[in-house]
């Protein structure tokens, strides 16, 4: 496998025959410029970390009473954790032991909070009808997307 500046090297010798000998030099010049310009754009993107924001995720967890508790998280898992240790929402406290009964990935953090605002309003019965379909959280997240 070829190195880093090997083939960058390689890039830059092919760039420059085929447009030596297609186009006067003034020109091929100019274009051999602009051909290792944007190949070394393109090298330094590749190489580069590209950072990402997280993925929040809406979740319900029922408690020992039936009791559904609806909230956003990027850590599914760790937040439940956080609950069942009685750290985070005070409402969980006590109410133990708790069941996570539907997970969502959601995108952006003012989308999910969005969707979590419309789900605490709804009935337990609606909740339970999500819990048991949970495509109709994309139906959810669409409606909220196309008021935007």
């Amino acid at each position: 496998m070829q190195k880093s500046s090997d083939l960058a090297e390689s890039v830059r010798e092919s760039v420059r025959m085929n447009v030596e000998a297609s186009c006067s030099s003034s020109i091929a010049s100019r274009i051999y410029t602009v051909c290792i310009a944007d190949y070394h754009q393109f090298e330094n993107t590749r190489s580069r970390k590209v950072s990402t924001m997280p993925e929040w995720y809406l979740y319900m967890v029922r408690c020992r009473n039936g009791h559904l508790y609806t909230g956003i998280t990027t850590e599914v898992e760790r937040r439940l954790a956080d609950h069942q240790a009685s750290r985070g929402a005070k409402y969980l406290r006590g109410r133990g032991p708790l069941k996570l009964v539907l997970k969502k990935r959601i995108g952006e953090k003012g989308m999910a909070l969005k969707i979590e605002k419309l789900i605490k309003k709804l009935s337990k019965k609606q909740k339970e009808q999500l819990i048991k379909d949970p495509v109709r959280v994309t139906h959810l997240f669409k409606r909220v997307r196309s008021k935007q």
